[in-house]
């Protein structure tokens, strides 16, 4: 019998007996005797994908840790580039840097003002910490500079609990960060992740933050020795002769990150480091392949207007894009079930325009449309306002021109008003209004 099964079967009565037994969490992130050492040689050319990121707000900085995992991408925490520095002030995107064995690069981006666009990120932290989401601080950003070509690690996109407690037991599962002592910084390991009292214990760390946490899909406890500063360093999982990344480090031993769906006594017992799992960002990662193309203000604007009204953004419109824009996007593709970006584009566009327009109770309906990764550029869509889509056009092969005629042909069928939509230009069309007897031009529709 596997040991992770016999430890699955009896940790939940762990939970509850180890809240009374007087065991408190740690208050850093090493769990008894410090296990790093320098990277061993085996492990040298995976180090070269490791760095240091240092994201400067006005008089201060986060310095984290970051991973290629990509040729152009890397992974980090988005509490790096998000959470106030010391003094208060956030982090300027365009400052930020990242640093690793083959040189120095900005964000892609950064010399035109537009490292914005070139980063995608699981929250941007605008509520206050108490409602911050571990399994959510996850970051990725576009470098401007090919520091992570030849050296960047593949991401682990399956896992299960049970074969990942077999792993952290087997010393498969390591640690790779850039730590700082004063001023210098070192390159340092640690495979000692599993340190339980007994190995009862640390199943019952495992079982706590799936009953406990808000999001624990993506969530990953563990007891890699890490401290303040090696945020965004990657979990490795070493299998089939390569080494990948496993997760992005996010926080050190702190039971509040747990809800009271465990109750207070129980939560505050759990020891253990917390990382975020690749899975959360691999779908992301090929979103930033290619450069990111800024939309113009009044298009975001627009957006802004939208998500407004679906009460998802509550400062004034301005077209700016900015950290509570990325946060209402973000809210919105939650939602709907949108794949998470933050990014403003003309799909999205569209997409939150047709859902103010459309009828609550077929907002599903019009958003799933919308969803749908057969949705050519060129679309349009006919909205009943009482009843939902009623006709649409799309693919890569259909003209603008294409798509409103047909969306307009739906139209006629439709008694009352009749909605168009032409990637978020909105045309009103009305049965006795003799304008309609032509579909939208081109440039409206586009």
């Amino acid at each position: 019998m596997r040991l992770s099964n016999a430890i699955g079967a009896m940790a939940l009565i762990a939970v509850f007996a180890l809240a009374s037994a007087g065991f408190s969490p740690a208050s850093a992130a090493i769990f008894g005797k410090d296990s790093r050492r320098p990277v061993p040689q085996s492990f040298r050319a995976a180090s070269d994908a490791v760095g240091t990121l240092r994201a400067p707000g006005r008089g201060s900085i986060n310095e984290c840790n970051a991973v290629c995992v990509s040729s152009q991408v890397i992974a980090t925490s988005a509490h790096c580039l998000y959470f106030p520095v010391r003094n208060g002030s956030l982090p300027r995107l365009p400052a930020v840097s990242f640093r690793n064995a083959k040189g120095r690069s900005t964000i892609a981006g950064a010399a035109q003002g537009q490292a914005a666009w070139n980063v995608i990120a699981g929250a941007t932290f605008v509520s206050k910490r108490k409602n911050w989401i571990v399994s959510r601080d996850w970051a990725l950003a576009r470098l401007a500079a090919p520091v992570c070509q030849g050296v960047s690690l593949d991401i682990v996109t399956k896992n299960k609990w049970g074969d990942l407690f077999d792993k952290v037991l087997e010393r498969k599962i390591f640690i790779i960060s850039q730590n700082r002592y004063g001023t210098r910084l070192r390159l340092e390991f640690a495979d000692a992740c599993d340190k339980p009292r007994n190995a009862l214990e640390l199943g019952m760390q495992w079982l706590a933050i799936d009953l406990g946490s808000r999001e624990p899909k993506h969530l990953i406890p563990h007891r890699c020795d890490f401290k303040r500063g090696a945020s965004g360093s990657p979990l490795l999982l070493k299998e089939d002769g390569k080494v990948k990344v496993l997760a992005i480090n996010a926080a050190e031993s702190d039971g509040r990150i747990l809800t009271d769906k465990l109750g207070k006594a129980i939560a505050s017992q759990v020891n253990a480091n917390f990382a975020v799992s690749s899975k959360a960002f691999a779908s992301q990662i090929g979103l930033l392949q290619k450069p990111q193309t800024p939309m113009a203000r009044q298009s975001v604007r627009a957006l802004q207007s939208g998500l407004a009204r679906l009460e998802l953004y509550s400062a004034t419109p301005d077209g700016a894009f900015g950290r509570r824009t990325r946060q209402a996007i973000l809210d919105f593709e939650r939602r709907y079930g949108l794949t998470i970006s933050g990014l403003p584009t003309p799909a999205l566009l569209a997409t939150v325009s047709a859902a103010v327009a459309a009828p609550e109770a077929a907002r599903d309906a019009v958003i799933a449309y919308f969803k749908d990764p057969s949705t050519g550029p060129n679309t349009a869509l006919a909205i009943d306002p009482k009843t939902g889509v009623v006709g649409q056009a799309d693919g890569s092969d259909a003209t603008p021109t294409e798509a409103a005629e047909s969306a307009l042909s739906a139209c006629l069928n439709i008694g009352g008003d009749c909605r168009i939509f032409a990637l978020g230009d909105e045309v009103v069309f009305k049965p006795d209004d003799a304008s309609n007897t032509a579909p939208p031009s081109p440039t409206q529709s586009r």
